[in-house]
């Protein structure tokens, strides 16, 4: 796609792959946290973590806090945090004259909570 700015949740996994991609081409990156750093570290960053902390110490990387509550086992939190991550990349996309464009990494085993994610995506009129 030839991204030049992103926006993605950076745990485990997909989101880290995103933003280290992201940071081999010199790109603009946005973390999305979907709730206090410490608990979002725990719960969704896990064994990934030296890879998250070079990441949130590149100088193009800006985080953005959907908010900054204690996690609580509530799961609306992502969601939540989602639909703030599309808003942002939505604003950033009109700023600069780009087309915004969700891409999705979904875990085959289900679980993941992006159908919500993907709904409202197209429910703006995006592909």
């Amino acid at each position: 796609l030839g991204t030049r700015i992103g926006y993605c949740m950076p745990s485990c996994g997909g989101g880290i792959v995103f933003g280290e991609a992201m940071k081999r081409r010199g790109a603009e990156w946005h973390a999305v946290l979907p709730f206090d750093e410490d608990d979002f570290r725990a719960e969704a960053v896990g064994p990934w973590t030296a890879r998250y902390e070079e990441l949130r110490g590149w100088l193009r990387t800006t985080r953005h806090a959907a908010t900054t509550e204690a996690y609580l086992g509530d799961e609306v939190l992502y969601s939540f945090a989602g639909r703030f991550m599309q808003g942002l990349a939505l604003a950033r996309a009109a700023e600069v004259g780009l087309e915004a464009v969700a891409v999705v990494l979904r875990d085959p085993a289900g679980g993941d909570g992006l159908d919500r994610f993907v709904e409202e995506w197209k429910a703006g009129g995006q592909d």
